[in-house]
């Protein structure tokens, strides 16, 4: 079978994005324990749960809910300890959250030359969820949309968002596919639209999580997809 398109997945698809969320969580840490709070776990979940409050009541990833989780779990450590909150501190722990969103991205590995040989071979399109003035900017700062025939940017990746690309794009879902890291917005809502998907599995957030809805191709290196479509 001829594939028509590849829509690719942008954040830990394409882009190490959770290792700087990462790298803000220890940051974050450290700030924590300079206030007395040093358990890395409790801490740690309090926060991954924030977090995912926060995207859930906002209905898709704001750029504010990560910093904000941050600074509720600030907030709520330091009250449960029975001290006064420090707006000082409160504003320099959620800072830490939105730094992340100026860092420099590194590709994935593979990355690079699984897009190299799929240009010109195959229609290539992008499909990122997030909020668009910044996604855009992260977009154009990688580099990577000179790899694509086109891209879009939505607020939720749902299959009604598939379904709305693939008909505006022209793409024949079943000669069709989707790479992306996340079973709950890139694989499950692929397939409820008609595409085969390609799961590259790494580790991945909770809230990414989801089971299957079909049956789909799991990688764990993004060379791996050339072997699906020859």
């Amino acid at each position: 079978m001829v594939t028509d398109s590849v829509i690719f997945d942008f954040d830990d698809t394409l882009v190490a994005t959770n290792l700087i969320f990462e790298e803000a969580r220890i940051c974050f840490f450290e700030a924590m324990a300079a206030c007395g709070c040093h358990d890395r776990r409790v801490i740690g979940e309090y926060l991954n749960n924030a977090d995912i409050c926060n995207v859930v009541a906002k209905g898709y990833m704001a750029k504010d809910c990560f910093p904000r989780a941050m600074r509720q779990t600030y907030e709520h450590f330091i009250g449960r300890a029975g001290r006064d909150i420090d707006q000082n501190i409160a504003d320099a722990v959620e800072k830490i959250g939105f730094e992340v969103y100026d860092r420099e991205v590194n590709y994935q590995p593979g990355a690079v030359d699984l897009l190299s040989a799929l240009q010109g071979k195959v229609r290539l399109f992008l499909l990122t969820q997030g909020e668009e003035k910044t996604q855009n900017k992260r977009l154009d700062r990688s580099g990577v949309l000179t790899y694509f025939d086109d891209y879009r940017i939505v607020r939720n990746k749902s299959k009604e968002e598939y379904l709305s690309f693939l008909s505006d794009k022209n793409i024949d879902a079943g000669r069709s596919w989707m790479i992306g890291n996340s079973l709950r917005s890139d694989i499950n809502p692929a397939l409820s639209a008609g595409l085969m998907a390609a799961h590259y599995k790494i580790p991945a957030w909770d809230f990414e999580h989801e089971e299957p809805v079909g049956n789909y191709h799991t990688i764990y290196n993004l060379v791996e997809f050339l072997e699906l479509i020859q």
